[in-house]
């Protein structure tokens, strides 16, 4: 698998890029975003994924590797079904494949 992917992803999830700083900006999440029972809770923290990521960019699994709570693990899985998308490596044909990527998502 190329680095690419994996620093895609940690620069659109974890805050890593200056566009991700707020993540509203990077288009990915948004305060709107936070369940309200993780809010009424007061839970926070990083929740840390294991993606599958077709070879067209799309998130196809999302698997939680370092849970928060159960709230906060499923709208982060959901969003970024929803919403990440890749640039996936290519295969030594040149095509697109098939990839996994680890981040976290704070």
């Amino acid at each position: 698998m190329s680095p690419r992917p994996l620093i895609l992803a940690l620069l659109l999830i974890s805050g890593s890029g200056s566009a991700a700083q707020d993540p509203g900006k990077a288009g990915l999440l948004s305060l709107d975003d936070y369940p309200a029972e993780a809010i009424r809770l007061g839970q926070q923290g990083t929740v840390r994924v294991r993606l599958k990521i077709s070879a067209q960019g799309r998130v196809m699994g999302c698997s939680i590797i370092q849970s928060v709570s159960k709230s906060l693990d499923r709208a982060t899985c959901l969003i970024l079904h929803q919403r990440a998308r890749f640039k996936p490596p290519t295969g030594p044909n040149g095509k697109a494949i098939e990839s996994e990527v680890v981040a976290p998502v704070r």
